[in-house]
């Protein structure tokens, strides 16, 4: 988070990063709260690969197929194949 006073830019996945560690903390509240700010940033950035990134993120630690789709969808605008075969294999896992 220090980062962000010399890259706004990377505001997102500073955010994103602050809510996967309060996920793994069992803090599932607050890594909601530092998530959807990433969402948030990153939407209002027009930065789609962050935002992709975060709901993937939210998808695969909620178990969440709706941030799963949303993530794949990105990807698949942006033509980043690599990370929407992740967002697929992770909504593979929870759907079956």
């Amino acid at each position: 988070l220090r980062q962000v006073k010399f890259d706004r830019g990377s505001l997102p996945a500073a955010y994103r990063m602050r809510g996967t560690y309060e996920w793994l903390k069992s803090r599932p509240g607050t890594a909601k709260k530092w998530w959807q700010k990433s969402l948030d940033i990153s939407e209002g950035m027009a930065a789609r690969y962050e935002s992709g990134l975060t709901n993937l993120e939210m998808g695969k630690f909620m178990e969440d197929p709706v941030y799963l789709r949303r993530a794949e969808e990105i990807f698949a605008e942006i033509g980043a194949k690599f990370d929407r075969a992740q967002a697929q294999k992770f909504l593979e896992r929870i759907t079956q």
